[in-house]
């Protein structure tokens, strides 16, 4: 068993990348890669889809690592958790969880109601493998977008009803919506994640869960459970976590989103394992 002080667990949207650029300031591609040289896993948990993730992410982030064999620290668990992707001696290895596969009829119909009724404000996205998403459209006023998601969801609700399906749910968010099967959220990532170093045979001391939304406080609530040691850093706004009545501390940084995100790593090193 090889014990290493930290394991990262990073969003993406809003925490690696810019929320409107969908872009990754350079220097937090350099922090990741300081920790996987310090043999530290570095974990990207994320409801974007793994074409997204690896297009807008992942693809820079390994052009920058100056060792392929460093990516096998790494792993990324797409559309909350449904699709894994680990690396072995730097090859790719994808993991889709069938069992959270949504119905495709119904991922016809959504991509059809959206298309039909909310075409100018919202996409619906054709990468997806397990979860369906309707993503706010670039420069669509959020206010506007906030008014249509309200009415999207509705339909979609009435969509599930009609087409009796059970145990997937409607979950919005703060620039999509989707349809997802109702284990696939932050905690269950989480606990493949947790398999995933157990198969590493990698004791952590402690995780640093690194968030801008109330969805990746499953992460902590997920860590709490199984009883380790963990920080969770917020780096979102806090006027949206002001009436959660939270079993962990926060820790704030004063810049936020990816700033934040980039604020703490710089202000945290750690020494080699």
């Amino acid at each position: 068993m090889r014990v290493v002080n930290h394991a990262w667990f990073f969003d993406v949207d809003g925490v690696i990348t810019d929320l409107q650029m969908k872009k990754t300031d350079p220097k937090i591609f350099a922090e990741l890669i300081k920790r996987l040289e310090k043999g530290e896993p570095v974990v990207l948990i994320t409801g974007r889809s793994l074409d997204w993730t690896t297009k807008n992410v992942l693809k820079f982030l390994i052009s920058l690592v100056p060792d392929e064999k460093l990516l096998d620290r790494l792993i990324v668990s797409a559309e909350f958790g449904g699709v894994l992707l680990k690396f072995q001696n730097g090859e790719k290895d994808i993991f889709i969880d069938r069992k959270l596969v949504a119905p495709k009829n119904v991922l016809e119909k959504f991509k059809e109601i959206v298309e039909n009724d909310f075409y100018d404000s919202m996409v619906f996205e054709d990468d997806k493998l397990v979860i369906a998403t309707a993503e706010k459209r670039d420069n669509y006023p959020l206010k506007a977008f906030r008014e249509a998601q309200t009415g999207l969801v509705d339909k979609l609700r009435q969509l599930m009803d009609v087409e009796k399906v059970h145990g997937f749910e409607v979950h919005a968010d703060s620039i999509g919506t989707n349809i997802r099967h109702k284990n696939a959220n932050k905690s269950t990532a989480t606990k493949k994640i947790l398999k995933w170093l157990a198969q590493k045979n990698i004791s952590v001391s402690n995780f640093v869960v690194i968030g801008d939304s109330l969805y990746d406080l499953e992460i902590g609530l997920k860590l709490q459970a199984e009883n380790l040691d963990f920080k969770f850093v917020f780096v979102g706004d806090r006027k949206m976590i002001k009436e959660q009545n939270l079993p962990f501390p926060l820790t704030f940084t004063q810049n936020l989103y990816e700033k934040g995100t980039l604020e703490y790593l710089t202000s945290h090193q750690t020494s080699k394992t």
